[in-house]
């Protein structure tokens, strides 16, 4: 467990600088609302991609997973290196996305298959951990460290332990037939369209409370404390999971996002209201993102491309739209736009009852 749980720790974490001050850093640098947009969406179109070439040409090895690794910090560097031009910047993020895309369902397809959703959870919430920390301590050392250059460092952390983390799986990755997205089509149009309506939040939400008035040190915060609330999921996951159908849980997690963007957009201002919605990332991330990800494991019989097409679908295609339509978007009733993609999603979610009984395969 240390060494999955070292990887989530500082998988996140370098997620947390991407998340949080990669946008501001790019907006300091004089980038657009659009063309912030679209450097950040290049690694999530790349997680789209990534699992349909999977399924077509190859299968994921230990070797290729540690050549990704590799490839990963290697793009990252570049990144960083020529982040003031546009086109290159463009194209190493979306390196970036395509070698990170092998690495994060490699590591989620063991730990399910290890911990099962009883201890699953347990080291997923390590993840958020280096997400709080990240989140908190970069205010106070940017003066002295480059953010970037220390989110380089936490991604050298993440190739390392990707070369201790042996995957014990393989034979139970067998279907009794291709793997099929039409099988299950309305979870993926309910994955694809919650996803879709994180792209104002994850590009966005720094600048969008800084427009308000909130000081970047109040963001963080605001940020720290919604993860907080997320691991608090994490850690009674198996008393959670345990009580009701996995179903019932995306559908609770979907309705609170649609609560959390509504909140966002009618009082951006409010401090009190702001750490209320932030605690709805209990449901809208953790909830849902454990619920639909061992539901996927259980239903496609534990093979390894559902988790894969998870990040595509959701994490990909999902955060790439969303991330390019919130860039068009931006503007005071971002967050209603958002409320509404929500909508759609639950909307599909209600509307495929079989879920509550997958189908033998």
């Amino acid at each position: 467990m240390f060494m999955i749980s070292s990887f989530y720790f500082f998988c996140f974490a370098s997620v947390a600088v991407l998340i949080v001050f990669l946008p501001k850093e790019l907006s300091d640098l004089d980038y657009s609302f659009l063309e912030i947009s679209i450097i950040l969406s290049m690694a999530p179109i790349s997680r789209f991609i990534m699992p349909f070439i999977n399924q077509k040409y190859f299968k994921i090895t230990q070797n290729i997973i540690r050549f990704s690794s590799i490839i990963f910090l290697i793009s990252s560097i570049l990144f960083v290196l020529y982040i003031k031009n546009y086109y290159l910047s463009l194209l190493f993020f979306f390196i970036v996305g395509l070698s990170f895309s092998l690495l994060l369902p490699f590591v989620e397809n063991i730990a399910i298959h290890l911990f099962g959703k009883e201890k699953y959870g347990h080291s997923r919430l390590f993840g958020s951990i280096g997400f709080i920390i990240t989140t908190l301590l970069i205010p106070y050392i940017q003066d002295y460290i480059n953010t970037l250059y220390f989110m380089i460092g936490l991604n050298t952390l993440i190739m390392f332990f990707i070369f201790f983390i042996n995957d014990n799986s393989k034979n139970e990755n067998i279907l009794e037939k291709p793997f099929s997205l039409s099988d299950f089509t309305y979870i993926w149009l309910a994955l694809f369209f919650m996803q879709l309506s994180f792209g104002g939040f994850y590009n966005f939400y720094t600048i969008y409370e800084l427009e308000h008035g909130f000081s970047l040190n109040t963001i963080t915060l605001l940020f720290s404390f919604g993860v907080l609330c997320e691991v608090l999921i994490f850690i009674f996951q198996k008393q959670i999971l345990s009580k009701k159908n996995l179903i019932f849980f995306i559908k609770i997690s979907i309705f609170a996002t649609i609560i959390r963007w509504l909140l966002i957009h009618f009082f951006p201002d409010n401090l009190s209201i702001m750490y209320f919605s932030q605690s709805l990332h209990a449901f809208s991330f953790a909830l849902f993102h454990s619920s639909i990800a061992i539901h996927l494991f259980n239903i496609y019989k534990k093979n390894a491309l559902s988790q894969q097409f998870l990040g595509g679908i959701g994490y990909g295609i999902g955060a790439f739209l969303g991330s390019i339509i919130a860039g068009y978007l931006y503007g005071e009733n971002l967050f209603l736009y958002e409320a509404f993609f929500a909508f759609i999603a639950f909307i599909f979610i209600l509307k495929h009852q079989s879920f509550l009984y997958p189908k033998s395969k």
